[in-house]
């Protein structure tokens, strides 16, 4: 029980940022973050470039 507790705790900012990004950003914007998150996990940097560049470029649209 307290291990699902604990696991529901550690998981509630990953679902906060994941509804953040897809109402802000749309899709791209949460493909860009599981990439990123998945680059993260398996330390490829490649991946974790691709989807920082992405999320760069739809966070400063408005800017450009």
């Amino acid at each position: 029980m307290l291990a699902t507790l604990i696991e529901l705790l550690r998981s509630t900012p990953a679902v906060a940022l994941h509804a953040l990004a897809q109402w802000r950003y749309g899709a791209t914007g949460l493909m860009a973050l599981v990439l990123l998150l998945v680059g993260i996990w398996r330390r490829n940097a490649t991946c974790s470039a691709v989807a920082a560049i992405v999320l760069a470029a739809l966070v400063t649209r408005p800017a450009l």
